[in-house]
């Protein structure tokens, strides 16, 4: 999905979002991908855990995640439009994503789950 909103606004990234109090990892995963992109997904293994240390325009940390990227698996349509902070959502075909602009770390996270995808 492209995001709508800071940090990375107009990169295209993962879906995601803050995960609300009592809420298990893949339970807001899934809610996350279906509020951002209309997508059901079945929520599978964990890919990758990474830490996002986000600058503000004078170089001073203004935001600091851990996001922790879980492989999913469609379930139903694949049918995609965006919705809550995604300025746009759409499938890529994998070598296309080098002439976008997309958010550090998608390359790689990316081919960690397509690795895990073939074994």
């Amino acid at each position: 999905m492209r995001r709508g909103t800071e940090p990375h606004l107009g990169k295209w990234t993962f879906p995601g979002g803050k995960v609300r109090f009592g809420e298990r990892i893949r339970e807001a995963c899934a809610r996350e991908i279906l509020e951002e992109t209309g997508l059901h997904v079945e929520v599978a293994d964990v890919v990758e855990v990474y830490e996002a240390l986000v600058p503000d325009t004078s170089g001073n940390l203004e935001f600091h995640y851990v996001i922790v990227d879980l492989l999913c698996h469609p379930r139903g349509a694949l049918d995609v439009m965006p919705a809550t902070d995604a300025a746009d959502a759409r499938w890529f075909e994998v070598a296309d994503l080098k002439n976008e602009n997309v958010t550090d770390g998608v390359p790689e996270v990316l081919q960690k789950a397509i690795t895990i995808v073939t074994q």
